[in-house]
Parts: structure tokens; C-alpha cells; sequence
């Protein structure tokens, strides 16, 4: 029988009519019919729901926001409301991530929604009902989905909700009033926007102190490092927790440049060089000086590698799939000669750390950034175009 044949059958069932068999044939009935809507007040949640999407592998710091978080009080009957507020990069969602996954909240289950638009709030509920009831996505449309956790949400208690980079109050305010026997963590840039009924957390840069540990501690994990400079250049980052892991994660990587060293590659990029276009807070302008040396150590070592990396800039932060990017068909765009293979290895790590939500919130401010390099890229440094990577 031609395979055109079999695939055009429909149903719970195949027409074998007029078709040619080479041998015996044996027939087997699979019903199609999708297993029945259960109520959401009847789901009960199952062990392991919980999604959060990273836990930060090295925490400083915030011991006093981190207990405002544990003192808040439930009212029975009340939703439980705190926003943790801040500049771009500040840790605002590593604090929250931080804190659901180690304190004694008595939450369960913790979900994780990327709430900066009312698209990807939809999609944070539809997960959660697919989470719940794995083939309701065979038989509800999105909105339904969406629909679904949130009325499970207002008729179950206990549950941790965590909103993440809230641009605008309105697009949350139909979930926290229809969910009200829950708790829900806010993370945003905005600080006038939230009610006085609402726990809020002003996050500002870490301590001078603090943000040479986390520097000094995560480039010396593999052994002893040179180390000269190193609270200079925390100070020349503002403190900026984003900007000092990124910059703590460069120099785990290059191990012959120091933190001296990297502050003579700052300042070839001043900050005032910024100061147009689509960097327009300081620490955006931080952040974009931090990438714009990491991007071109990345160009001088695997071009093509940054062409990848400035396409997948634009799609949304979490879990890109690693499907569509093929590193097998890229290796003909490798350049041959000496370090080939260490080119094509550098290549898969660019392209494995786009496929998935990187270890750490900055994943999104790098994707601004990236944005950003690429668009000023040709445009002014040290004074007319650039041609390249140094």
C-alpha cells in the first residue's frame, strides 16, 4: 500500500479500500477520543509542579530583603502581594528566585511567569493547566488553557506565583483579582505603580564588600587567580550585580586576563559613548560596555558564532529550543586551518547557551544589549565606524 494511502486515513481508523498488500495484514483500532475536562477545583497538584527556571549558583547579599519577604503575614481570604522593585540588572529576579527556592515559604507549587506581556502572561497560565493536566493541550485552545489556570489558581490555596518583569500593573490586575487564596511575588522596574495594601522592596546595588566576593569568588572556583584590580573594577561597574557576574564569567573564561586588565578594555568603550540610541540608562550603558568586550572576543574567536548569537537576541529569553539550530550543518562555515577544532567547540557553546535560559536572569538585559551592539556596531566608536573585532 502507498504511503500517500496510509497517511490520508482520518479518524480513529484507516480505509484499506483499493489498496495493494504484499503479505498479510493486521488491523489495530486506536481510539483518538481525548480524555475528559476534569473541573479545576478537582485537580489536585502533583508533587514536583514547581518551575523555576534557574537557581543562582552563587547569592550575596540582600539579607534584608530576603527577610522582609519571610515576615509577610497571610490574612485568610486576602491575596498576599509584594513587588520587589529596581533598576535593570539590579537582581531583582535572582533575589526572588533565590528566595523561593531556599526559604521556608510553605509554598507548593512555586510557578514561574514571564509576565512582561500579556502574551507571555497568557502562556505562563496555559503551562501551568498543561502542568495539571498534561492532554488538555490536545483539546483546549490557548485562551482556554489560560483560562483553566487561572480558575484553578482561585480555587485552590497555598500556591506561589512568581510575576517576572512586570511592565504594566494592568496586564496582571484580572489575575490577582479573580486568584485571591494565594501569594503572589512581583518582580518590575516600576516603583509608583503598586498599591500601599502591597509589600514593596526597593532593590538598590550591592555593597562595595559584596560585590567583590562574588566577583573575587566565582573567578577564583577553579584555583587561585591574580586578582589585582579586582575592587576597582567592581567600583567602575557601579556595583551592578548583572554587570559583575558577566564580567566574573569573562574572566573565568579568558584566564591570562586579569581584573586590572579588563578595566584597560573598559576604557575603550567610556560609557558616554552610549549615551544615544537604545542604551539609555547607566546600566544599560554598563551592561552594553560589558558585552561589547565579551561580543568581540567572541567575533575575533568564531564570527559566525556572533552572527547566531545576534539572531537568537531577538527571540524571547526562555527556552529557545536547541531543534531548529543544527551546529552540524553550521560546520562547513567554519573556518578550516590551525584551532579548527577548538572554533567548532567555542561555536556549540555559544549556540548551546542560547538554546536554553542561561543560569542567570541576565539573559534578558543581554539580549537588549546584543540588540543594541549590533545596532551601533558600525556606528560611533572612538570617534567613526568600526570595521571589526579588535
Amino acid at each position: 500500500m502507498d504511503r500517500e494511502e496510509v497517511e490520508g486515513g482520518r479518524g480513529d481508523h484507516i480505509d484499506f479500500r483499493g489498496g495493494h498488500f504484499h503479505g498479510p495484514v493486521v488491523g489495530v483500532q486506536r481510539s483518538q477520543q481525548a480524555a475528559p475536562v476534569r473541573p479545576p477545583a478537582e485537580v489536585d497538584a502533583p508533587v514536583g509542579l514547581d518551575d523555576l527556571p534557574y537557581r543562582p549558583g552563587y547569592f550575596v547579599g540582600r539579607s534584608e530583603e530576603m527577610d522582609c519577604l519571610d515576615a509577610a503575614l497571610n490574612v485568610p481570604g486576602v491575596v498576599l502581594v509584594q513587588a520587589v522593585h529596581g533598576l535593570g540588572g539590579i537582581g531583582k529576579s535572582t533575589l526572588a528566585a533565590h528566595w523561593a527556592a531556599t526559604r521556608s515559604h510553605g509554598r507548593a507549587p512555586v510557578r514561574w511567569i514571564t509576565a512582561d506581556t500579556p502574551a507571555g502572561i497568557q502562556q505562563g497560565l496555559a503551562g501551568l493547566a498543561t502542568a495539571l493536566q498534561p492532554d488538555l493541550d490536545r483539546t483546549l485552545t490557548a485562551e482556554a488553557l489560560a483560562e483553566y489556570g487561572l480558575q484553578w489558581l482561585a480555587s485552590h490555596t497555598g500556591w506561589l506565583i512568581i510575576l517576572d518583569n512586570v511592565n504594566d500593573p494592568a496586564d496582571i490586575a484580572p489575575l490577582i483579582a479573580r486568584a485571591r487564596n494565594g501569594r503572589f511575588l512581583i518582580t518590575s522596574r516600576l516603583a509608583t505603580a503598586w498599591t500601599d495594601g502591597n509589600t514593596l522592596i526597593r532593590l538598590d546595588t550591592l555593597d562595595p564588600a559584596e560585590s567583590l566576593a562574588l566577583l573575587t569568588r566565582t573567578i577564583t572556583a577553579a584555583g587561585p587567580r591574580d586578582l589585582d584590580g579586582a575592587a576597582e573594577l567592581c567600583e567602575e561597574l557601579g556595583h551592578l550585580p548583572l554587570a559583575v557576574e558577566q564580567v566574573a564569567a569573562y574572566l573565568s573564561q579568558n584566564l591570562f586576563t586579569s581584573p586590572r586588565a579588563y578595566l584597560a578594555l573598559l576604557a575603550e568603550y567610556p560609557a558616554g559613548m552610549y549615551r544615544a540610541g537604545a542604551v539609555t540608562t547607566p546600566a544599560e550603558r554598563t551592561i552594553a560596555r560589558v558585552w561589547t568586550i565579551t561580543l568581540d572576543r567572541i567575533t575575533a574567536l568564531q564570527p559566525q558564532a556572533v552572527d547566531l548569537l545576534r539572531t537568537l537576541a531577538w527571540y524571547a529569553p526562555d527556552s529557545i529550543p536547541l531543534a531548529p539550530v543544527d551546529v552540524e550543518r553550521t560546520r562547513p562555515l567554519l573556518a578550516r586551518g590551525p584551532g579548527r577544532r577548538h572554533r567548532e567547540r567555542d561555536a556549540r557553546s555559544v549556540v548551546a547557551g542560547g538554546a536554553h535560559r542561561v543560569s542567570s536572569p541576565g539573559v534578558r538585559h543581554g539580549r537588549r544589549c546584543c540588540r543594541a551592539w549590533a545596532g551601533c556596531r558600525g556606528r560611533t566608536v572612538r570617534g567613526g565606524p568600526r570595521s571589526g573585532g579588535r
